[in-house]
């Protein structure tokens, strides 16, 4: 059986101890869910090597998934962060306080407080507005006959909606730097991220230690 540029006899000529799972070429056709169900089975827990020498662990057993997701005193998100790189999008003394990076009962009270404003009820009362908001954009983008899809969709549509949740003023939500006719225009636009921002450099230790 072929899959894009991988097949069977790729991955099982691949010894286990080499897989990389970030390797983009076990993506191309979607995820690779017979390579997942060979590491499930031959090694649930893997230290996973990176294309820049470096590493890190990946889990692919459900038990001990759920064991590092139970145990946030040993793998904490706080203190570790939630990348491969702790610091890949802020510092992490920065980012910390995001409730993605918290731990329990930090990460537990915040979630509860949040939990409330996106019950079936609540998020049904934000539908026509939220539907409005986003027909406006669309409609914007049909009337410009183009658009980038991450600066004029991707990205304004959970801001303002964000936005909005948290009480934040109409007048004071991003919409005439965002839309199809700031796509082209380099006064608005950010400055390019650069192309290695995201790699991932940094290993919590290495398999020998």
């Amino acid at each position: 059986m072929t899959t894009g540029l991988i097949t069977d006899d790729t991955a099982v000529a691949t010894g286990v101890a080499d897989v990389n799972v970030f390797d983009p070429h076990w993506w191309v056709d979607g995820p690779p869910h017979d390579l997942f169900a060979r590491m499930r089975r031959e090694a649930p827990v893997h230290w996973n090597p990176l294309g820049d020498g470096a590493g890190c662990w990946s889990l692919f057993g459900h038990a001990e998934i759920t064991t590092v997701s139970h145990d946030s005193e040993t793998f904490s998100s706080r203190r570790g962060g939630v990348f491969v790189n702790p610091d890949q999008v802020l510092n992490l003394d920065v980012i910390g306080n995001q409730l993605l990076y918290m731990d329990p009962p930090t990460h537990t009270r915040y979630r509860k407080i949040l939990a409330r404003v996106f019950t079936p009820a609540a998020v049904a009362r934000m539908e026509a507005g939220i539907r409005a908001r986003v027909t406006s954009i669309i409609d914007k983008v049909i009337e410009a006959g183009r658009a980038d899809f991450v600066e004029d969709i991707a990205v304004p549509i959970p801001l303002l909606i964000l936005m909005e949740l948290m009480g934040a003023r109409r007048r004071i939500c991003p919409s005439s730097t965002t839309g199809p006719s700031a796509s082209n225009n380099p006064s608005v636009r950010p400055n390019p991220m650069p192309p290695n921002r995201f790699s991932a450099r940094w290993a919590p230790t290495s398999p020998n230690r």
